[in-house]
């Protein structure tokens, strides 16, 4: 049979390890606050990078014809 005190120091240990319903509730709401954030910053970055390749593109397609007429002019070979 168990004393008094090692019955006080078991219980010390379990409520050390162990979390109530709603302990782990409100933990459980934080990682799921957290993995939200996360997809929404991981949706940011994907639009942003759709947007950069977008835009490097539009850049490219405008530029292309300035830089041929310019090494034309400068006498230089340019490869696409």
């Amino acid at each position: 049979m168990l004393t008094t005190k090692e019955i006080k120091r078991l219980s010390d240990y379990l409520s050390g390890i162990f979390v109530t319903k709603e302990e782990f509730n409100e933990l459980l709401l934080e990682v799921r606050q957290t993995l939200t954030a996360v997809d929404g910053y991981a949706k940011q970055m994907k639009d942003f990078n759709e947007e950069f390749i977008a835009t490097k593109y539009k850049v490219y397609d405008t530029m292309e014809p300035w830089i041929e007429k310019a090494a034309i002019k400068i006498d230089v070979d340019y490869e696409p």
